[in-house]
């Protein structure tokens, strides 16, 4: 029997996994931002991107003091107003109470972070990260929903430019996170999908290799800098379960590559019919064939949009998670 489903919505565990623990287990080759991790009011790990070892790693508890912090998030905000953006659940999802405001976010300038590292108050679980400045002049951000069978990535941009002091932060940075009125949706090619498909695929051979445990379904939100480079900042939405040898979809998943492309369907009796695959097997996850786990990762070229846009409560339409038919 299969271990139940682990739905993780705190926005921070996923950085501790993704982590160097220690030597002999190297951290996820996934470049993010500078992240503090807050737990219990206070500071819990703060987590970089290694560019010469290609991993994330978690600095020690001396590099973390306030000097520290405040010299790496507000002394180069990178042209931009906007130093950081600290975000946090204002309560337990999926209650009966819980609307939009389900997950927190703000933008702080350089002086607000300077304020926000030095206040007293006790902080709520969350996380601070550096703000990554865009590739034009305008707020943007990837969302992308991620199953071992589909990717889906919506692209929204911010209408106000980043630098017209007339409007608020608030304003001229929010894109999927709220006020849809200031933000419009933009294609997105078939690069920005594979890209986007190949980190979360990074990310689920990590936790399959170091954490053993199957990822099953994503909700990811990710930036290009001014360099090109690919961004993940969070997630709101992952779901794993532990593996175990025979654990999984009763029907065994279809073998392909892990960096995507369309796999060979066999000929069934009637002809070219390969099997169809339920969106129950998508979200159970993987089939483990003679105890060696299997990662199927097929890239949707006609998946181009989500429909309506998927706030950061973790709510995504049901299409992200239905496979693919079969190839003709």
């Amino acid at each position: 029997m299969a271990d139940p489903l682990e739905v993780d919505y705190s926005l921070i565990n996923l950085f501790q996994l993704l982590a160097q623990k220690d030597p002999t287990k190297a951290g996820a080759d996934v470049p993010i931002p500078s992240t503090i991790t807050y737990q219990h009011g206070a500071l819990h790990a703060w987590y970089v991107y290694d560019r010469e070892s290609r991993q994330i790693v978690k600095k020690e508890k001396k590099q973390c003091t306030k000097d520290d912090i405040v010299q790496a998030f507000a002394s180069d905000p990178g042209g931009a107003s906007c130093a950081a953006t600290f975000l946090y659940r204002k309560c337990e999802f999926m209650m009966e109470d819980v609307g939009k405001e389900a997950t927190s976010v703000e933008w702080l300038t350089p002086e607000g972070v300077r304020q926000f590292v030095n206040k007293r108050e006790r902080r709520p679980d969350g996380l601070l990260q550096k703000f990554v400045p865009p590739k034009l002049g305008h707020a943007a951000m990837l969302q992308c929903v991620w199953t071992p069978y589909v990717t889906v990535v919506q692209q929204r941009k911010n209408v106000l430019d980043l630098a017209d002091g007339r409007y608020t932060l608030d304003d001229r940075c929010v894109t999927h996170e709220d006020k849809p009125h200031l933000s419009i949706e933009v294609h997105c090619g078939k690069s920005v999908r594979k890209r986007c498909g190949e980190l979360c695929v990074a990310m689920a051979s990590h936790l399959l290799a170091h954490e053993r445990r199957v990822l099953t379904r994503m909700v990811a939100y990710f930036k290009v800098d001014r360099n090109g480079q690919y961004l993940l900042l969070w997630a709101t939405h992952v779901v794993t379960y532990r593996f175990t040898v025979g654990s999984g979809p009763a029907a065994a998943a279809p073998q392909s590559t892990l960096m995507g492309g369309e796999q060979s369907t066999p000929a069934g009796p009637k002809g070219l019919m390969g099997p169809r695959h339920s969106r129950q097997d998508a979200d159970q996850g993987p089939q483990s064939n003679g105890g060696t786990p299997v990662i199927p990762y097929v890239s949707d070229p006609s998946a181009t949009s989500m429909g309506p846009t998927a706030r950061l409560s973790g709510v995504t339409p049901t299409a992200a998670g239905t496979a693919p038919p079969p190839t003709p």
